[in-house]
């Protein structure tokens, strides 16, 4: 079925994308179907317009940093500006050079062939629409998730115009489905697609509906400054993106991400307390109840595995919620590191949170010199007990699971073993050229 769609997708003419956004009102007439893609739109056409917009997005992108940097009050931190500039926006490698000039000759030999295979195309594309109509009709003995989802797709792939009538018929029956004891993500698809096409679909209808119904409400978040509204469309949409690559058994991992995503922002808002209310924790430990977490190595723990594939399974991720004693010193070792060297920098600012550095001087009465040795001497002990972890052979998760962490443990002794190197990038910049713009083969 894919396969079919896939095909149609690059046979059919591609359709000017619509808005996500959901109308505040449902229409007063009966639920219908009209296609929201002009039908004499031309793939050339389409093309332009996203090239267009494109480069309209990196013009305002380049303001929006140059607004940033030269800001006043907007850098209290004394950050200085990307290195890198847009060098890797333009950047190709240079071993590809080669791969890219056959890949121009086989491009161009497609486009020969293409001109041959017009009337094929033509053909072809019949068989398949018949084929999806087919697929479509049969769908009704198919679970509500599956039928929505062949939907959705069908609609992201710009090909819903060819079907309006299947599509009517299959959300007229969908309409009238019980979603109660449904998931989450299948009450989403539900909802959204119902109230896409003009049904009244109430937000207040029991407590699934009512929380997708907030969760449409933060995705529009009108009230938001403009700076909020961006980020937050940029968060979603790389959650769609990735959604989008995972195969329907595996969707259920993003709900996993988005719970660690939430709780580190919860994390910010508490260190921003802390610093707008000049708060010390009155020890490293309640301090830790915050910063442990505010670092985000949890999130890049649930992050590493959502691609992995059959090696990561629910148990994996239920493993990686629980925050295991692996994952609690992988974060812990982050925020020490950090501490110890961002703290020079950190005490010039005017407003700062406070480091376990501050808590542990608070806690112990003792000077900044003895509270970083201390500080220094929990890190080591915290790396016995996060390498403890990765060799105990009774744990319960595979290699490959524990591979992710202990790499992620190792990066984060990189960037701050020595200097803040996240921060003051030009100290990497060296090791950053060899990988990325010179590297060398390994045969």
């Amino acid at each position: 079925m894919q396969t079919s769609l896939m095909v149609m997708a690059s046979t059919f003419p591609g359709q000017p994308p619509q808005s996500s956004g959901l109308s505040a009102a449902a229409p007063v007439s009966g639920p219908s179907v009209t296609s929201w893609r002009r039908r004499g739109d031309s793939a050339s056409r389409c093309l332009r317009r996203v090239q267009r917009n494109s480069a309209l997005h990196s013009a305002q992108a380049r303001s929006d940093h140059l607004d940033i940097i030269d800001g006043d009050g907007l850098n209290p931190g004394g950050f200085h500006p990307s290195i890198w500039g847009d060098f890797f926006l333009h950047h190709s490698n240079p071993a590809d050079f080669e791969e890219q000039q056959c890949l121009s000759i086989i491009q161009y030999a497609r486009l020969l062939e293409y001109c041959f295979e017009q009337a094929w195309m033509l053909k072809r594309a019949e068989v398949l629409k018949e084929e999806v109509r087919s697929i479509i009709s049969r769908s009704i003995t198919l679970s509500l998730h599956q039928r929505l989802h062949l939907i959705e797709t069908i609609e992201r792939l710009c090909l819903d115009y060819l079907f309006e009538e299947e599509i009517s018929i299959a959300l007229a029956e969908a309409s009238t489905a019980d979603v109660n004891d449904c998931d989450l993500q299948t009450v989403a698809l539900w909802f959204y697609l119902l109230r896409k096409h003009g049904y009244r679909v109430s937000s207040g209808k029991d407590d699934p509906i009512s929380n997708i119904w907030t969760y449409m409400q933060y995705l529009c978040a009108n009230d938001l400054p403009e700076c909020m509204k961006f980020a937050l469309r940029k968060i979603f949409y790389s959650y769609h993106i990735i959604e989008d690559e995972l195969a329907n058994m595996e969707r259920y991992r993003m709900m996993y991400l988005r719970n660690f995503t939430l709780d580190l922002v919860r994390c910010f808002n508490a260190e921003v307390k802390m610093r707008e209310d000049g708060y010390v924790p009155k020890s490293v430990e309640e301090h830790l109840q915050v910063s442990l977490r505010s670092g985000g190595c949890h999130l890049l723990s649930c992050a590493s595995l959502v691609g992995m594939d059959d090696i990561a399974t629910k148990d994996s991720f239920d493993w990686i919620s629980s925050m295991p004693k692996m994952v609690t010193r992988l974060c812990i070792i982050l925020r020490l590191l950090d501490d110890l060297q961002t703290y020079e920098r950190e005490r010039k600012m005017t407003l700062h949170v406070a480091s376990t550095i501050d808590s542990y001087m608070k806690e112990h009465n003792v000077s900044i010199e003895i509270a970083r040795e201390k500080v220094v001497e929990l890190k080591e002990e915290t790396w016995k007990d996060f390498n403890a972890e990765w060799l105990n052979p009774e744990n319960s998760q595979p290699k490959q699971i524990l591979n992710r962490i202990f790499n992620l443990a190792r990066t984060m002794e990189f960037f701050y073993n020595k200097d803040d190197n996240f921060t003051n990038c030009h100290n990497i910049k060296d090791k950053i050229h060899s990988l990325f713009v010179e590297p060398f083969t390994i045969m």
